[in-house]
């Protein structure tokens, strides 16, 4: 079950001040898998997320499923600074991480319906004092997500593209699957352009803030449009 994480909305691409806070089970979508479902309850997960928890399996040991990590260390990683502002990131990402639950349900070869539920961090530790973090990660969910695939990401293109995350999505996208991809534009809008009602805009700005941004970082080098 590869990248459940890049093939859902568990991480979404949101603008700034519209991440949503889920108060009772909320389905999330899946690209292309039928077999399994994912609801979710707490706050909204974006793609500014997605790069911490990248980030934040840098410093995993796989023996306990521990990361640790000095709140200046995560922060360089994170191409932040180690200033009051993006230390509030840093606790609020992390107290998010472990607050959001999630139950995933998987059909078995047998039939049978399987579910586990729980959160991407269900523990960590602080001190303050030395500005030291232990936080313990939730091994089945790491297993989940497929996130052994994570190093296709190229982090250094994914900071390039700043703080646009619905380039960032889609570059995630991309890179854990092979390449070439093929898609129809109705496909991709129907996934990627839920705020648009005109498959003409939502091309025209996909074009602009996708797949510009990807040329520009050397991610791809040619896009080609088949006629039927």
């Amino acid at each position: 079950v590869p990248n459940i994480a890049v093939q859902s909305k568990i991480f979404v691409p949101t603008r700034k001040g519209r991440r949503k806070f889920f108060r009772e089970w909320t389905n999330v979508e899946i690209i292309g898998n039928n077999n399994i479902k994912i609801i979710t309850r707490g706050d909204q997960l974006n793609q500014l997320d997605l790069t911490g928890w990248l980030v934040l399996t840098k410093f995993l040991n796989k023996k306990d499923f521990i990361c640790t990590f000095t709140r200046y260390e995560f922060l360089k990683a994170m191409r932040k600074s180690d200033s009051s502002r993006d230390y509030q990131w840093l606790r609020s990402f992390l107290d998010r991480i472990g607050f959001t639950q999630f139950i995933i349900s998987v059909v078995n070869e047998n039939g049978e319906e399987l579910r586990y539920r729980g959160s991407l961090a269900p523990q960590d530790f602080e001190n303050k004092t030395k500005k030291h973090h232990v936080v313990q990660l939730s091994k089945v969910l790491y297993a989940f997500f497929g996130l052994e695939n994570w190093s296709l990401i190229n982090l250094d293109q994914r900071f390039a593209l700043g703080q646009n995350q619905w380039a960032q999505a889609f570059h995630a996208y991309l890179s854990t699957h092979r390449s070439p991809t093929f898609s129809t534009r109705q496909k991709l809008h129907e996934f990627w352009g839920e705020n648009y009602h005109s498959a003409t805009m939502f091309w025209k700005d996909f074009k602009k803030r996708v797949l510009k941004p990807f040329y520009n970082i050397g991610f791809i080098t040619e896009v080609e449009y088949i006629k039927k």
